[in-house]
């Protein structure tokens, strides 16, 4: 993940829009080669005006060719969620600005969004903030696997279960695998999103075989 970058207030990006929606390409060059995050500009309609590199970078995309012109809602359907937002209509009808962090699942990424709308359009700055959400939940995670440990009613599967289960979906389906050994046996105790023939796979290897299959390559 990139540094933290310094944001671009709306006070600096407002004034090259014009009454008729357009802007000052030298100036927004300037304003785009000053940040490393994303910065994407779009009418009430959700028609993409301008964006930078890492706009494009972040959803997924080679060039900012596959955005300009088109519409979000259109191309990004995922996102109409958006919509849904309770100050959703503050944004577009009264140009209130706000901040926000929202899962994208088509992205498989935590974005966090700054949004400063104008009255003809709408200027957001965002960036990917998955590593740090993630990093904070894990940090959760590992206060309440502590909590089920110290709790006498709780056995050790059932704390295992829930650590390994957990870190997974922290990590958009991680495929995860726990085993003990028993003398030289490998013996499965938790696992997620693993295949079944691949448990298997692995329940029946000694420890001490150096003929190992290709289990270590999940795609």
């Amino acid at each position: 993940m990139n540094a933290p970058d310094k944001e671009v207030s709306p006070e600096l990006i407002q004034p090259p829009i014009s009454a008729q929606g357009g802007m000052n390409s030298l100036y927004l060059e300037k304003v785009l080669q000053s940040i490393t995050d994303g910065f994407l500009v779009m009418n009430k309609n959700g028609d993409i005006l301008f964006c930078n590199q890492p706009a494009a970078k972040l959803m997924k995309l080679e060039t900012t060719e596959d955005l300009i012109g088109k519409n979000v809602w259109v191309i990004f359907p995922e996102v109409n969620v958006l919509k849904d937002y309770p100050a959703y209509p503050s944004i577009m009808h009264e140009n209130q600005s706000l901040r926000f962090k929202e899962y994208f699942p088509a992205f498989k990424n935590w974005i966090e969004l700054s949004v400063y709308p104008s009255e003809d359009n709408v200027v957001i700055y965002f960036k990917d903030v998955t590593e740090l959400v993630q990093r904070k939940k894990l940090q959760l995670l590992e206060r309440e696997v502590l909590t089920l440990n110290a709790n006498p009613f709780k056995d050790l599967q059932q704390v295992l279960d829930t650590y390994i289960t957990s870190v997974a979906q922290i990590y958009n389906d991680l495929p995860m695998i726990l085993w003990q050994l028993h003398g030289n046996i490998f013996q499965t105790c938790s696992t997620s999103n693993i295949p079944a023939a691949l448990i298997n796979s692995i329940e029946a290897q000694k420890a001490d075989n150096s003929s190992w299959p290709a289990w270590t390559a999940l795609e």
